[in-house]
């Protein structure tokens, strides 16, 4: 097929989509009453963690022609930040696998179930930080209006590992493959969790990750996890927008380097630098991209 012709079998396929696939429903004029947008073969669960005695909406959106009469089987893809990214993800993936860039992913969004947005601010801190950093304590909970604790890094790996993981695949046809996506804090995370539990997941999609954490403790943490292994089997995306704060470009490229450097059997990293893109803009690009070199046919 040419370019051109999957280029108009592309838009023709959104057009019908966006009547059914999309959950958009026409209202005629006697009704007058709006119809919801949905985000098409979507579920939201909820757990409460035995771990940290938390709860977490589990955000599960399956791809196009999931079924369990079929019996075929799917990676997934779990997204940190759920409420937030996942409809986006979700979006860009069913984009790409209409266009075969990317095969079937199963993505489940976690999402720490809060009162207020400064609540969950501060709970993502908590799940998401390796250390214990008692200056940053003080200075989010100032920032938030919200008491914020930190260090909870290796709590939630353990509720990701032994609860959602579990969860998921006792629920859902899945693969083998198993990836996770963070992005800023959720990015540190995904770094702690590669080096911490390196079998739980084998594709990693890391968005700007904050690596100023704790005096850049996962530098530490990487020299250390070099001394006593050789082997590092992952697949790892890592990217940040050009026109992020000043730290995060080389810190990214730092974490990227010295990675490959240690030549790591197993393992492989590619780096990016989006152009024009900012800690925020930059986000749909890192998500789309991250998964086609993750899980797409090799080009």
């Amino acid at each position: 097929m040419s370019t051109r012709t999957q280029a108009a079998a592309l838009v023709l396929a959104i057009a019908v989509l966006s009547h059914s696939e999309l959950g958009i429903s026409a209202t005629s004029e006697a009704e007058n009453i709006p119809q919801r947008v949905t985000l098409p073969r979507s579920e939201v669960h909820q757990i409460r963690s035995e771990i940290n005695g938390r709860d977490y909406d589990l955000l599960v959106a399956l791809p196009m022609g999931y079924s369990a009469a079929a019996k075929a089987r799917h990676p997934v893809l779990y997204v940190l930040d759920g409420g937030g990214f996942l409809a986006l993800t979700a979006q860009a993936h069913m984009l790409m696998q209409l266009n075969e860039e990317v095969p079937p992913l199963i993505l489940v969004g976690i999402h720490a179930q809060s009162g207020s947005i400064m609540e969950y601010l501060a709970n993502r801190v908590l799940d998401f930080t390796p250390t214990r950093n008692l200056e940053a304590e003080t200075e989010a909970t100032a920032e938030y209006g919200h008491e914020v604790r930190s260090g909870g890094g290796d709590d939630f790996l353990r509720v990701l590992v032994e609860e959602i993981i579990p969860w998921t695949e006792g629920r859902y046809l899945t693969a083998p493959e198993r990836g996770l996506a963070g992005f800023s804090y959720g990015g540190l995370f995904a770094i702690h969790a590669l080096l911490r539990a390196p079998r739980a997941f084998t594709h990693y999609l890391i968005g700007s990750p904050d690596l100023n954490w704790d005096d850049a403790v996962m530098f530490e943490r990487e020299a250390a996890y070099a001394a006593e292994n050789k082997e590092l089997k992952a697949r790892v995306f890592m990217s940040v927008g050009s026109l992020e704060e000043y730290f995060y470009v080389p810190n990214m490229l730092r974490m990227a380097e010295t990675l490959t450097s240690h030549d790591y059997t197993g393992l492989e990293v590619m780096s990016h630098i989006f152009e024009g893109e900012t800690h925020q803009s930059v986000i749909p690009a890192t998500m789309s991209r991250g998964m086609r070199f993750l899980f797409g046919t090799p080009e």
